[in-house]
């Protein structure tokens, strides 16, 4: 798994992906229907389908943590524990589970 800093949105929102493969793919690292996140299979281009980007995505304490801003704070407050923290744990099932939240609701 890597990461990928820059400035993906004209909002500053979007500040980060993080990308991964296994043997039959590779991909960023987005949403997956039952709620975790997995390989996608698919890159992040731009057409306005930001699913993938988050604020800022890393690593810490074994766990991928990724930082959004909140809906409930202007853009300009995104920062620090002023975002809606997640934290993220590799399973069995190939893919990274939801093992806690911080910092503000979405």
């Amino acid at each position: 798994t890597f990461i990928v800093t820059g400035v993906f949105s004209m909002d500053g929102g979007a500040n980060a992906a993080a990308y991964s493969g296994d043997a039959g793919s590779w991909g960023a690292i987005k949403a997956k229907p039952n709620g975790h996140l997995g390989l996608s299979g698919q890159g992040i281009d731009g057409s306005g389908n930001e699913l993938g980007l988050e604020n800022d995505i890393y690593f810490s304490g074994g766990e991928l943590e990724t930082a959004d801003c909140s809906e409930t704070l202007p853009m300009a407050e995104c920062g620090g524990n002023q975002r809606v923290l997640k934290f993220w744990q590799w399973g069995p099932a190939g893919d990274f589970a939801l093992t806690r939240t911080a910092g503000l609701p979405r």
